[in-house]
């Protein structure tokens, strides 16, 4: 049996459809995908920069800001600290999308999560600005 796709309507149906179901999300997944998700309130976002990056280039509205890799003072931030922050905050079982500047802490941050059983942590390339 195959099931076609007729318009990025059916697709967004899919994706809603699979989320219902706790399917795991992609790893990586574009600006505009991810825009969507957190428009239709199906996910949020967690943003990874250091808090002076944030003050500096802006915030996404909503999001949750928790440094990883470092804090933007040279300081390092363990992942062990970084996990603390996000179960505080998340739940293992939310969309979680993940950004940074380029996408790379991002995409480190998103596999420490996953480790941590977020399953549905995913790498917004290059942020969502």
């Amino acid at each position: 049996m195959s099931v076609g796709v007729r318009s990025a309507e059916d697709v967004d149906g899919l994706a809603r459809a699979l989320a219902s179901l706790g399917s795991p999300a992609p790893r990586a997944a574009a600006r505009a995908v991810a825009h969507r998700a957190l428009a239709a309130g199906a996910a949020r976002y967690l943003d990874c920069r250091s808090k002076m990056e944030v003050v500096a280039q802006g915030g996404v509205a909503g999001s949750c800001n928790m440094p990883y890799l470092h804090n933007g003072d040279n300081e390092p931030v363990p992942a062990a600290e970084f996990l603390e922050d996000v179960e505080l905050e998340f739940g293992r079982d939310e969309v979680i999308y993940v950004g940074c500047q380029s996408g790379n802490r991002s995409a480190l941050a998103v596999e420490v999560l996953r480790g941590a059983g977020y399953a549905r942590a995913v790498n917004v390339a290059g942020g969502l600005q």
